[in-house]
């Protein structure tokens, strides 16, 4: 009866183990398909620029693409400045004091 206890933990311990590694296997291998597919949106991406545009070099695309992408982000606050409700605040010794500009919140 001693042995057999000893079995169970080590078969319980082989499946957790086995099975972490397909999970881990499985993670691998959807991660570099994910990868590879989103580079081949990328180029098709770009194919299909080149068609719309061809006298535009895809060089300058990628640029606008990019610098839309940027103008679109939230721009980063000054430190001791936060955004409430639409409006800058500088946080001063006894509080806050409301800023003149607008931000993103």
């Amino acid at each position: 009866m001693a042995s057999s206890t000893g079995l169970v933990w080590k078969v319980a311990l082989g499946v957790f183990l086995g099975g972490s590694a397909l999970l881990l296997a499985t993670c691998g291998v959807l991660g570099v398909a994910g990868d590879a597919a989103m580079k081949e949106q990328e180029r098709a991406g770009e194919a299909l620029a080149r068609q719309m545009y061809p006298e535009v070099p895809i060089g300058e695309v990628r640029n606008k693409r990019e610098a839309a992408e940027q103008a679109a982000r939230p721009k980063g606050l000054p430190p001791g400045h936060r955004c409430i409700n639409g409006q800058t605040f500088r946080r001063i010794e006894n509080g806050w004091v409301q800023v003149s500009s607008t931000c993103t919140p």
